[in-house]
């Protein structure tokens, strides 16, 4: 198996080869450029060793998901069901950057959007940073 070009942030492809089973993501929820994989469950112990073996130079490792929740809180990326949820809104949850409110009108702009805005905020979501 092989990695396919460098593609931009959440771009997918096949790994070609022949290996059209598996869909490489180029995505992560960690802060760093890397890939999303995903196969069938049938696959994922060939993948898995093909990884493993082409990692090796790189002193590749295996670790938990509480490290990769690190990870993802160090980087201030929102977890929905644990940083945040359906009464929050994109102003609390830091994400009004993802919304394009003048885009054109759309379902709850103006009641979810608009006046969330001018009412200012009543809490927020943010990180911490421990020195020393």
């Amino acid at each position: 198996m092989s990695v396919p070009k460098v593609l931009p942030l959440v771009a997918g492809d096949t790994p070609g080869s022949g290996v059209q089973t598996v869909w490489l993501q180029r995505l992560s929820y960690v802060g760093e450029l890397g890939w999303e994989i995903f196969a069938p469950a049938s696959e994922t112990p060939r993948v898995f060793a093909a990884l493993q073996q082409a990692g090796a130079e790189f002193d590749i490792r295996n670790v938990g998901l509480h490290a990769v929740n690190s990870l993802r809180l160090e980087k201030g990326f929102r977890h929905w069901g644990h940083d945040i949820g359906s009464e929050d809104n994109l102003f609390q949850a830091g994400l009004s950057f993802a919304a394009k409110p003048d885009a054109g009108d759309f379902a709850g702009r103006v009641m979810r959007f608009c006046r969330q805005k001018a009412s200012g905020l009543a809490r927020s979501a943010t990180g911490a940073i421990q020195t020393g």
